[in-house]
């Protein structure tokens, strides 16, 4: 299965064209993205560097519309732009290469006849194909017939989605698509100008049940109107929440008296903690604020305001940005939190920067420095679900929900620090970066060795299910994880027996002994968790 955004790209792809006579690529672009096309290609034949502009202005409407673009046959000219990917003509040689330079989150597609598709080992390196249908007759007219039986047997023989290069012929197209097509791509300098081409375009969208755009989304550009738009009633945002006295729209925001105030901040970034094909705007928002009140949680604290920096591309629109607040509001809600406040400057990437601000409690503040020698190590609920729903997302395998779910939904575990708050647990963090490197963190800061043992627990079906079909130890992806945000804690097993009482879902994941001249000990200290600069 594919991700969300290119399965949708592909239905209807147009490809426009610079240097044509009384049709500008811009003009093109918008009457694709008007007619409801998931994706443009730019092909390149005819640009040059004073077209560069017209380009830019054409990225940041496919940006702003939620629509993917792909670039001809030049690959530095698509990382020039940042647009999600390239289209290739048939070659073979230069595909490592190209995927070096775009990166290896963007999209990679290329061209090839029906009738000779490129061999296994590059349909590997690629994420879909451009398929032409061979000029096939009888008694002087096209075997529509035999064509598609061919596409047939194509689309269901290869790894790989397919998009049929077309006319302007919407029967023909669905029929593709009937016949095992992704969908369609369309040479639009090829129709007659306008405002014919206009209305075949439409025409072709309708008959592929797209959804047009008469009014197109347009990149942000008003900072005050947007501030405006975040912060009123629309989102929905608690501006009366006891915890503060003057709510955003000032220069700073006032609080209540904190006693003792905990603070916590977190950065997420696209490409990097987050991807729009993968995750909507509201699943980006709510999972920013669970992530960083997270580490409220581990810190035994209640929170009570948040603030939120983004730093905004020149192309997004205002509606995905009310999108990820709209996340925002029902995560600040459910674990009642208020927004403080925040600021909006423009940047390369999309970025939120989180503060986090909470209450501690007056009789204990839990930290990573008392782990002691005959300790347990425990965790307070399932391990490796997250990873293992990331790399579904990676490998492109929808067959798994749950792991996707929590990969994508984590949720700050208060509900159980309060447990180990009263059972008097002075050692806990958070889980973010997986048990083997959070487990190291710990043991580091307390001067003990921990030893992993985590064999005889019992592994969700789902995750079962997955590490069969991929040959994947259980095991390894619990330990090496990351991202579960549940929390790890050190106590006497004693301790735990009436913690787990209340916690049934909490269990143990190792012992910590004296210092044995390495941190991590036993056969998880060779296993690895996620760490910014490393690759």
């Amino acid at each position: 299965m594919l991700p969300t955004m290119l399965t949708k790209g592909l239905r209807f792809c147009c490809i426009i064209g610079f240097g044509h006579a009384g049709l500008c690529a811009e003009a093109q672009a918008k009457a694709a993205l008007r007619a409801g096309a998931t994706m443009l290609r730019v092909a390149t034949g005819a640009f040059s560097l004073s077209h560069f502009k017209e380009l830019l202005t054409i990225r940041n409407l496919c940006l702003a519309n939620g629509v993917l673009l792909l670039v001809d046959n030049d690959p530095v000219l698509a990382r020039a732009i940042d647009a999600d990917g390239v289209h290739l003509a048939e070659s073979t040689e230069t595909i490592e290469t190209v995927r070096i330079i775009i990166g290896e989150h963007a999209l990679l597609g290329m061209s090839a006849p029906l009738h000779h598709l490129p061999d296994s080992s590059i349909l590997h390196s690629l994420d879909f194909l451009s398929v032409s249908t061979p000029v096939i007759s009888r008694k002087g007219k096209k075997d529509t017939a035999a064509i598609l039986s061919q596409l047939k047997i194509c689309a269901s023989g290869i790894p790989l989605p397919l998009s049929v290069v077309t006319g302007p012929d919407a029967c023909e197209a669905c029929l593709y698509i009937e016949n095992g097509a992704a969908g369609v791509t369309l040479y639009l300098p090829s129709l007659p100008k306008p405002p014919t081409h206009e209305a075949l375009i439409l025409k072709m969208g309708q008959g592929l049940t797209c959804v047009p755009r008469p009014v197109l989304a347009l990149p942000w550009r008003d900072e005050f109107g947007l501030i405006a738009r975040l912060t009123g009633s629309e989102i929905g945002l608690n501006r009366h929440h006891t915890a503060v006295r003057v709510p955003p729209g000032d220069d700073a925001c006032l609080l209540d008296t904190l006693r003792h105030p905990v603070v916590t901040t977190d950065t997420h970034r696209e490409g990097v903690h987050f991807r729009f094909d993968w995750q909507t705007p509201e699943e980006v928002g709510e999972k920013a604020v669970s992530v960083t009140l997270s580490d409220l949680a581990a810190s035994y604290a209640k929170p009570a305001a948040l603030f939120i920096n983004l730093s905004l591309p020149e192309g997004l629109s205002e509606e995905t940005v009310v999108g990820v607040y709209r996340g925002i509001a029902r995560a600040v809600s459910a674990y009642d939190c208020a927004l403080g406040g925040g600021n909006i400057s423009r940047g390369d990437a999309f970025a939120l920067d989180l503060f986090a601000v909470g209450e501690g409690r007056e009789d204990i503040f839990p930290t990573r420095s008392t782990a002691r020698p005959g300790f347990g190590l425990y965790i307070t609920g399932a391990l490796g679900l997250a990873r293992a729903g990331l790399e579904a997302l990676q490998r492109k395998d929808a067959g798994f929900p749950e792991l996707v779910k929590r990969f994508k939904a984590p949720r700050a575990r208060f509900d159980a620090a309060a447990v180990l708050a009263d059972h008097g647990v002075m050692c806990v963090m958070d889980i973010s970066d997986g048990l083997a490197g959070d487990a190291r963190h710990l043991a580091a800061a307390s001067g003990v060795s921990i030893e992993i043992e985590v064999k005889d627990i019992r592994v969700e079906d789902e995750m079962t299910a997955f590490c069969r079909k991929y040959e994947l130890s259980p095991q390894t992806m619990m330990i090496a994880g990351g991202e579960d945000y549940e929390l790890l804690f050190a106590c006497p097993p004693e301790t735990f027996d009436l913690i787990n009482k209340a916690l049934p879902c909490a269990f143990q994941v190792g012992k910590i002994t004296g210092f044995q001249g390495q941190h991590l000990v036993g056969n998880a200290a060779n296993i690895s968790s996620f760490q910014h600069g490393l690759r």
